[in-house]
């Protein structure tokens, strides 16, 4: 068995030499994405099928653009951008207020991944972003992509000439877009409907102005609603990857979870077109009530309007997987990034044990559930005791260094020792000890590296109470990975670490493999 894995893990990486799909007859085509991120987490797989196709080189991704008020839109897709290796695309956002201002798992990204600035209003203007990067492009060259609320292209459609180019938004657009792919609206329109669909009715009047002073063709989408996709990402990018972190924190989604699939689907048909998943349905012009955002269909043969209806006579799962064939095609190349290999522990990656806990608000998961501020820890009044993480499948992490927070000064180690093992705790090897570990009343957050860091299925934290009566309290355990991909440096040797494996039934199984040198994109995890 292992000489199939082996030649299969050899392909994964021969085949990732190869950047350009076979047979590719068109050059790459150029877009520029405007997005609702924080609305809906198909919004980032959707980038991220942007950066498969990139990958690929059936696409060249110009531009990414926030399209809505929250503070952490455009930090989270120059977050993505950068776990791709691709921080230099330009990022733009809208600079109104009060259009869905808030925030959901884009903060949690931000959180987590390197990006260049605090908040979205440290970016670009998106409307200055837009002109600037139009003006250097071909003629009738761009695609832009919008799968959110349709602000940006109507600012853009308002602007005047300025220093660079004496052209009104709507003659740029008409001189340098190709055309404009639009997630919004309801397909088949009726002459009677009363519901809007969603990016409509968030902003009725910017849908009204894009869809009847927009200069080029414009091909519509309410498809989605019934395709799944992002699950795959899950299990064939790196664990650390960003739409795994919002879709775990997306309601309803979960970690290795899918999501409906609007998004995604225009960004399919933008880069590879209709066929064979869907017919488009051309000669008409979409109507939007400025109002409540309800769009209906007149028909017309010189119309420059389209909207896309899905082939019931394709399997459905047709689309799906050619969805996420590109969503897995892309590289991850995090830059600095500090991955919390337990982070999916309450999700299943790990199993959570410790020496004991006071009651049932006080188990050893609240250490590792990620919660802020000491909202729930794990207790034991023991003098001395120990908590462990095990990863799932027979994982095994290499822990650059750990973090321990201790909210209470009472409760407080004055030893903290970090064990591995990988027989299950059969034995175990100390990697690091702490004598007087430091904390005070304020200082109850505490990280400590790991001099000379190997891969272990299991870690255990001991702690020694430095009040015996008290015992010890953890609000926060995190086992930390440092990931850094620089550019440029090739893969030297593979090393497997199981010589068999058996499949179990859902297909699944892990294969512990070392990459060599370790600053390479890790293709394999």
């Amino acid at each position: 068995m292992l000489r199939y894995i082996s030649a299969t893990l050899v392909g994964i990486v021969l085949g990732c030499c190869c950047t350009s799909p076979c047979g590719a007859a068109e050059p790459p085509h150029t877009v520029i994405f405007d997005t609702d991120a924080g609305g809906d987490c198909d919004d980032i797989g959707a980038l991220f099928l942007l950066h498969g196709a990139v990958e690929r080189g059936e696409a060249k991704l110009l531009a990414t653009m926030g399209c809505t008020s929250s503070k952490t839109i455009a930090p989270c897709l120059d977050a993505v951008n950068g776990w791709f290796g691709r921080s230099d695309i330009p990022v733009g956002t809208l600079k109104d207020d009060g259009l869905l201002p808030n925030s959901s798992y884009t903060a949690e990204v931000v959180r987590r991944f390197p990006h260049k600035f605090p908040e979205s209003k440290d970016y670009p203007d998106a409307v200055v972003l837009y002109r600037q990067l139009l003006l250097k492009q071909p003629d009738h060259s761009v695609i832009v992509l919008a799968v959110g609320p349709l602000r940006n292209l109507a600012n853009l459609l308002k602007s005047p000439g300025d220093k660079d180019s004496p052209l009104d938004g709507k003659a740029l657009v008409a001189k340098k877009v190709r055309r404009l792919d639009v997630m919004g609206g309801n397909y088949p329109p009726f002459a009677k409907a009363k519901e809007a669909e969603w990016n409509f009715e968030m902003d009725p009047v910017s849908a009204a102005l894009v869809c009847s002073e927009w200069p080029t063709e414009i091909l519509f989408n309410g498809e989605g609603g019934s395709t799944n996709s992002g699950r795959r990402v899950t299990y064939e990018l790196p664990e650390h990857n960003p739409l795994t972190v919002a879709y775990t924190a997306y309601p309803g989604v979960g970690y290795a979870g899918d999501r409906l699939s609007w998004d995604p689907v225009s960004c399919l048909v933008a880069v590879r077109g209709a066929e064979p998943w869907y017919r488009v349905v051309k000669g008409g012009t979409n109507v939007v009530n400025p109002k409540t955002g309800v769009n209906t269909w007149n028909p017309d043969t010189k119309g420059k309007h389209s909207y896309l209806v899905l082939d019931q006579k394709r399997p459905k799962r047709e689309v799906e997987t050619a969805l996420e064939d590109l969503m897995v095609a892309g590289k991850g190349r995090p830059r600095n990034l500090l991955v919390n290999t337990a982070y999916y522990a309450r999700a299943g990656a790990c199993r959570i044990t410790c020496r004991g806990h006071v009651d049932a608000n006080s188990v050893a998961m609240n250490a590792f559930d990620g919660e802020k501020k000491g909202r729930t820890s794990w207790v034991d009044q023991s003098p001395s005791s120990w908590i462990q993480c095990q990863y799932a499948d027979g994982r095994k992490r290499l822990v650059t260094s750990y973090v321990v927070e201790c909210p209470r000064k009472e409760r407080q180690p004055q030893t903290i020792e970090l064990y591995g093992s990988n027989d299950n705790g059969e034995t175990w090897t100390r990697l690091n000890v702490r004598n007087d570990p430091g904390f005070t009343e304020l200082a109850t957050r505490r990280t400590f590296d790991i001099v000379t860091p190997a891969k272990w299925n299991a870690y255990r934290i001991s702690l020694v109470a430095a009040d015996e009566e008290e015992g010890v309290e953890v609000s926060t355990i995190e086992l930390n990975e440092e990931v850094d991909c620089p550019p440029g440096v090739p893969v030297q040797s593979l090393a497997l670490e199981e010589t068999e494996i058996a499949i179990p039934a859902n297909g699944r199984a892990t294969l512990n493999a070392t990459l060599a040198p370790l600053k390479v994109v890790d293709l394999l995890k």
